[in-house]
């Protein structure tokens, strides 16, 4: 893959200002190709995930400027996440896949009483638990309580689409998506609905063990202060004007987050999401996936085979 370095502006909807950030082109030339999420493990390898929607699925590796794929699979893979000394990876038809850090060897597996094709979207990690979340069609959601063995202790079914789940600590976990925000207080054996309504709720992520935030496609933000009791909404719609979809956020610290959209945009709050400047990658598609550990080397990724690297 031809590696390029391309000056792009972004341009800020909220003002008239204009942002020029010199960016890394790290694409694959594949319209068909969705790259979905991107993760920086600990050792530094960049994972990068995704595929062919129901036609196929890959694993690559970002080795120096070029991309190598790790795994072929049939089935689009959604999120990686790893644990330890090992790598986890979910996506469309319950598939879910498993390999040691230091193992090219990939361990498959398929979670059981799928009575239509789900597509799992996140995954999260506690010491003795591992939670995996996903739905179909707005209509019908899935939660999936599993031992470190990946046997399945519970499942919950839905209906409403699941987006995302977190652990937050000892047996609490949370989970959102269709309208809806879940919270299990017994290590994922039972889930209780919130008392919280409005938009597709996309993403949730804590930065502390007393401060998160949820994100909804259509740019509501809800944060809480006091580990999930409450929610408030910090930011609505309306702070969001001419986005089209919100697909996912992430905080490094309480003040400083990036929100990536669709129609390569993304915004950028160093002021714990009071307030966001806005900016459009020119040329980029739909922004699917976001690492985001380090201002200076923030990874972005979406439709059309687009993986893109930048610093603020």
């Amino acid at each position: 893959m031809k590696f390029r370095y391309l000056l792009i502006l972004f341009l800020l909807y909220s003002c008239s200002d204009v942002s020029e950030i010199n960016f890394e082109n790290l694409s694959l030339d594949d319209d068909d190709l969705w790259l979905m999420d991107v993760q920086e493990m600990p050792d530094g390898t960049v994972f990068i995930s995704g595929g062919k929607l129901w036609n196929a699925g890959a694993i690559y590796r970002l080795d120096g400027n070029n991309l190598t794929q790790v795994l072929d699979t049939s089935k689009t893979i959604t999120h990686l996440e790893q644990r330890q000394e090992e790598i986890l990876a979910v996506g469309f038809d319950a598939y879910f896949f498993r390999r040691k850090a230091n193992n090219p060897q990939w361990n498959f597996k398929k979670l059981p009483n799928v009575d239509i094709a789900k597509i799992l979207k996140d995954i999260s990690i506690s010491e003795d638990r591992i939670v995996v979340v996903g739905g179909h069609a707005y209509m019908t959601g899935v939660i999936y309580t599993l031992n470190q063995n990946l046997e399945v202790l519970h499942t919950e079914e839905l209906e409403n689409e699941l987006s995302a789940v977190t652990h937050l600590r000892n047996d609490t976990w949370i989970a959102v998506g269709f309208g809806l925000v879940l919270k299990s207080s017994d290590n994922g054996e039972s889930w209780v609905i919130q008392d919280i309504e409005g938009d597709f709720y996309k993403d949730i992520q804590f930065v502390s063990q007393d401060v998160g935030y949820i994100l909804g496609q259509s740019g509501t933000i809800l944060k809480t202060t006091n580990g999930g009791t409450s929610w408030d909404k910090i930011k609505s719609q309306s702070a969001f004007e001419q986005v089209s979809g919100f697909n996912k956020f992430e905080f490094i610290d309480e003040n400083n987050a990036v929100i990536v959209a669709n129609e390569g945009k993304l915004f950028h709050t160093t002021d714990g999401g009071q307030s966001w400047k806005a900016y459009k990658l020119n040329g980029a598609p739909d922004l699917m996936g976001l690492h985001y550990s380090d201002p200076n080397s923030v990874y972005v990724c979406g439709k059309n085979g687009f993986l893109a690297r930048f610093s603020f």
